[in-house]
């Protein structure tokens, strides 16, 4: 993309990179700014190669040099926002896991390979979007590398146990819906699922201030038949 200028409308939350919405000849893109080239590269090769058939954005242009990737911006609400939200409906929540099950088998079936399977990585409902027509979107592939697709499903659910409201009953009953799903979907067998929740929520533990209350409910979770 060559060097334009631009008027920055918004700046999104994130704790890795900087990411700004701006206006560029009069379109709203995503301006995305890396502190690795590395994962720059890699998120890169991730949307070039499957804009085209998944729900991700589109990429625009990329400077390695400034490590800054370009894309295709989608007017949405966050995934966490609406699942956490008490003013949305528990049906419309239930639909939104079955949808975002839906566009994870897809996202794995796309990226298999005699390699293995391509797991998006950072699997937290943040790096999720909901937009105008109700169809989910997904965010952030730097961290995508091959490994079991248990762990995409484990990082979900551990999103949605370990976000206000904390481990409701609904939200372990929105996880074991989203999980059945995406067995359903995608005919695979899926293992371990709650030993995976577990050492995500273990993981979180150590590195938050509310660590104590996590592990409580962490080794609740490891026992439950997901």
């Amino acid at each position: 993309m060559k060097k334009n200028r631009f008027v920055i409308k918004k700046t999104f939350k994130s704790k890795k990179n900087k990411v700004k919405l701006v206006l560029m000849e009069k379109s709203l893109i995503v301006m995305k700014q890396f502190n690795s080239k590395n994962m720059l590269e890699g998120e890169y090769k991730i949307l070039r190669r499957g804009c085209e058939r998944l729900n991700i954005p589109k990429p625009l242009g990329i400077n390695i040099e400034g490590k800054t990737l370009f894309m295709s911006y989608i007017p949405s609400k966050n995934l966490c926002d609406v699942i956490n939200s008490s003013s949305v409906p528990l049906k419309v929540k239930n639909e939104c896991m079955e949808k975002l099950a839906s566009w994870l088998v897809d996202f794995h079936s796309y990226f298999k390979s005699s390699e293995g399977v391509m797991i998006r990585g950072d699997s937290i409902l943040r790096n999720f979007i909901l937009d105008e027509e109700n169809n989910i979107w997904g965010l952030d592939f730097e961290e995508s590398r091959y490994g079991m697709p248990e762990e995409d499903i484990a990082g979900i659910c551990s999103s949605v146990l370990d976000t206000n409201p904390m481990f409701t009953n609904w939200k372990v009953e929105l996880c074991k819906r989203f999980i059945d799903a995406y067995k359903s979907l995608s005919g695979w067998e899926v293992k371990n699922v709650n030993k995976l929740v577990f050492k995500a929520l273990m993981e979180k533990a150590g590195r938050r201030k509310n660590g104590v209350v996590l592990t409580k409910f962490a080794k609740s979770i490891e026992n439950l038949d997901f």
